[in-house]
């Protein structure tokens, strides 16, 4: 999933930039369709920056996930997929795991995933892949 909207950069540094009123609804609003698929994460993963945290705690309200949500640097932007694919590794075929990062870093995971190139995500678009020996399910929503 990528991040809800943010402030405009201008605003400070780039990892303090916080979610706009809109980049709060719309993290809701992708955590309600979440949750109305059924779509229940067992971990949760977000990029340390600001925006990124924000977007994953709403996401987590709507879909009423409380358990621990987990800063992952390998999550910022420009980060590559290995490191992602790193805690994947770690779990097991019943879980099912959130990452919430940015562009260009969720769009380069997603199409690795897919085998394939992806589109650029809007924010606070959500893509859920079923992994196995191959990718058998994929959805979006939000964005």
């Amino acid at each position: 999933m990528r991040h809800g909207q943010a402030g405009h950069a201008s605003f400070g540094p780039d990892a303090h930039r916080h979610l706009t009123a809109e980049g709060r609804r719309e993290s809701e609003r992708t955590g309600q369709a979440l949750a109305k698929a059924g779509w229940r994460p067992t971990h949760v993963y977000t990029s340390p920056l600001v925006r990124a945290v924000q977007t994953a705690e709403r996401v987590a309200s709507a879909i009423g996930h409380d358990a621990e949500i987990v800063t992952e640097p390998a999550l910022v932007p420009g980060g590559g997929p290995q490191e992602a694919f790193e805690v994947l590794a770690r779990h097991g075929a019943g879980d099912v795991v959130l990452f919430v990062s940015h562009e260009p870093t969720v769009r380069a995971l997603v199409g690795h995933l897919l085998g394939r190139a992806v589109g650029h995500f809007a924010t606070a678009e959500a893509r859920g892949l079923t992994l196995g020996e191959a990718v058998t399910h994929d959805v979006t929503v939000g964005g």
